[in-house]
Parts: C-alpha cells; sequence; structure tokens
C-alpha cells in the first residue's frame, strides 16, 4: 500500500471512529420509562429480550457465550433514515440496516427468512454456506470472505463499512476481536441463539433478527407458522405408543461427545416420540465419554442419528470397526442429517434447519416410527445410510 493509499486509510479510519458510537456491553435493568406492555414477551427463547421504544427498540442479549454469568448486552436501534451518521446519538444503530457481515451461517438463514440476503456485504467461512445464493455473490466479488475470529480481514472490513456485524463466541475470548471492530467504529451484536435449549427457542431468535431490518411484525408471523408445524409433527409423535431408543454421534480423536438431555437435539428426539439414551445427563453441554462407556449404554440402541460427517457405512467403520457392533449398524437403523451438503461442504441442516425445526422433526417422526401414516422416503435433512 502506497503512502497515498495508506494516508486514505487513516482518513477513513478517523470518520468511521468518530461516526459511530460503540455498543454499551454492561449489566444494564430495562429503563424505568417503558411499561411491562412494551417489552415483546419470547414463547420459548431465553437469550434475549426486545424492548418497542416510540423510534425504535431496545435489544438486549443475556450471557452469549458458553460459561458467560451475569453479562447483558444492549444495542439502542433508532429509525434516522435522514440523519447522517456522525450525527448518531450515543449507543444507536440506524434501522433498517442495509449493509450487514454474518460471522455464522445460520445468520445467514436468519437474514434470509427475512428476504434480506441481498444485505450481505460479508461472510466467515464460504466454504461453510450451503446458500447458493450467497456462494454466487461471493464468486462474482458481491461480498467478501470474513475470516475468523482473530484472522478476521479488518481491512475488508473498513472497505465495505457494514451497518452492523452479527457474530457470536464460544468463549469469552470473542470480546478480543469484537473490540478490534468497534474500535474501527463498526457495531457488532453477539448472537447466542446457540445456547438455547428447544429447536422453537432457537428460532425464535428471527424475531431479533428482524428489529434491525425494522421487520418484527412479519418475523413473528413466520415463528407462528414453524411453531404451528412443529406442534403438528409432535402431535403425530404423539399417537405412537412406542418410543424407540436413540443414539447419536461419533467418536472423534479417542473420544466420544454425548450431548446432555438438555440441549436441542435431545428436546427434538423426546418430541419425535423417542427415548434419548443419555436423558440421565441433565445438562446442556457435550461432555466427552470412551468407547467402552458408550457402547454400555448405547449397543441396543434402535436407531443411530447425527452420525457425524458419514455418508456411508464404510465411512463409519473408517472411523473404528468396533461401531458395527451396535445394533443399529447391524439392523441398518443409520439416518444422519447429511441430506443437503454442497459440495464445498456447507451442510443446510445447520444453516436452514436452525429457522426450520419442524422439518427436522417430521424427518425425525418419520425415521422413528417408520411403520406409520410417513414414509422416510421424503425425508429433507436426513438421508438412511447403506
Amino acid at each position: 500500500m502506497g503512502l497515498r493509499g495508506l494516508w486514505r486509510l487513516i482518513t477513513r479510519l478517523a470518520i468511521l471512529l468518530t461516526s459511530y458510537i460503540l455498543i454499551s456491553c454492561t449489566h444494564l435493568e430495562k429503563p424505568s420509562s417503558f411499561t411491562s406492555s412494551d417489552t415483546l414477551i419470547n414463547r420459548y427463547a431465553k437469550g434475549f429480550r426486545i424492548i418497542r421504544t416510540n423510534d425504535g427498540y431496545i435489544a438486549e442479549v443475556f450471557n452469549p457465550w458458553q460459561q458467560a454469568s451475569n453479562v447483558t448486552l444492549q444495542y439502542h436501534l433508532k429509525r434516522n433514515h435522514e440523519a447522517n451518521r456522525s450525527d448518531l446519538r450515543a449507543h444507536s444503530i440506524n434501522i433498517p440496516v442495509k449493509k450487514i457481515v454474518c460471522l455464522s451461517s445460520t445468520h445467514i438463514a436468519f437474514v434470509n427468512a427475512l428476504n434480506e440476503s441481498h444485505t450481505i456485504c460479508g461472510v466467515s467461512g464460504i466454504n461453510n454456506v450451503y446458500d447458493a445464493a450467497i456462494v454466487r455473490r461471493w464468486k462474482r466479488d458481491s461480498l467478501f470472505e470474513a475470516g475468523y475470529e482473530n484472522n478476521l480481514n479488518y481491512e475488508k472490513f473498513i472497505k465495505a463499512a457494514p451497518d452492523v456485524v452479527f457474530a457470536y463466541g464460544i468463549g469469552s475470548e470473542i470480546n478480543g476481536y469484537v473490540d478490534k471492530l468497534q474500535q474501527l467504529g463498526i457495531p457488532v451484536i453477539l448472537i447466542g441463539e446457540y445456547l438455547e435449549q428447544h429447536p422453537l427457542a432457537r428460532t425464535e431468535w428471527l424475531k431479533f433478527f428482524a428489529i434491525f431490518f425494522d421487520k418484527l411484525d412479519e418475523a413473528e408471523q413466520i415463528f407462528a407458522h414453524s411453531d404451528s408445524l412443529y406442534q403438528f409433527w409432535k402431535a403425530q409423535a404423539n399417537q405412537y405408543n412406542d418410543r424407540p431408543k436413540v443414539m447419536m454421534g461419533l467418536p472423534w480423536n479417542g473420544s466420544w461427545y454425548v450431548s446432555g438431555a438438555n440441549t436441542y437435539v435431545a428436546q427434538l428426539v423426546s418430541d419425535a416420540g423417542g427415548k434419548y439414551l443419555w436423558d440421565n445427563l441433565h445438562n446442556n453441554i457435550s461432555i466427552p465419554m470412551d468407547f467402552e462407556t458408550v457402547f454400555e449404554q448405547c449397543q441396543h440402541a434402535d436407531f443411530w442419528i447425527n452420525i457425524g460427517q458419514a455418508m456411508s457405512k464404510t465411512d463409519i467403520i473408517n472411523t473404528d470397526t468396533r461401531l458395527a457392533l451396535f445394533s443399529p449398524f447391524k439392523n441398518g437403523n443409520l439416518f444422519n442429517n447429511v441430506a443437503r451438503i454442497r459440495p464445498q461442504g456447507g451442510n443446510d441442516y445447520w444453516e436452514s434447519g436452525t429457522v426450520k425445526p419442524h422439518l427436522i422433526l417430521s424427518d425425525l417422526v418419520k425415521i422413528l416410527h417408520p411403520g406409520g401414516s410417513f414414509h422416510n422416503d421424503s425425508l429433507y435433512f436426513y438421508r438412511k445410510l447403506y
């Protein structure tokens, strides 16, 4: 970069730094000027709160990374279409936003559900993205690859000047690159939908995304429709008295990570009329276990689902030949969530599945109750492994 280019970069940084106001990231109580009727009541989600104001919204996110405690992030969203960015009041984001960056493929699904994917100007991990339109735009250079966490391409962020960046973090180390982006004057919104313990709680985060586009009413209608379809399939499962035993996962590097009973995958199995074989683990995290422990608990399972990246029975035994000893392997009751995968590796189960949990549940009902009136040859996210 020449001196002239460097000077332009420094000048732009200075403008951005004086134009944007950092988002507050402290524990805050609900303003006393608002009544309870101004607060949106979530049906399932526990990780966020939305408060209506005369000119927009106050959005709050609670404990948005694992092991976070007593952390509340507050964002002020204001309708101010004519205002220059340098005139924005403290702690405010101008809505509707026009340019955004999504650091998770699930964020893309939320934005796409609101018909706002054209606002995405950057994504993280293009090879993990399923959405074909986003991949085509990346190939045409109409959006940029943002990079990952501590390896973000800050120069591209500066050039794109997004209105907001939707980010997520597994641990508190996320604050490192969040601080760097905010020092550049770019508001970062932490999303914690992956921490929710119910599939519909994850989907309900659609409302949170919607307020940045000022589409809350539309989001509530979309969510209500998904909720209704989810309840339909749950009711179908309740018609069956048998509850087939279900195991999940695949060992990796000598450990088998087992999800607890208080997780969304365990909830899906239960709502589909199955018995999750680890329902005695009352936690919401994955615990590493050795092969012998898993075999003792799951060797007589009826079905085996969510089998890592396996595309066939051969892939399973290539991981560990002892896996052929499990009953579902012998009986052929192997179903993996790999029906919708792009050649690069993007899996739609982890993308649009977040906003379409009713389709995941319908698949599981068909899988676990093959003798019912529905057939597993019409699966959406899952396919049988041979």
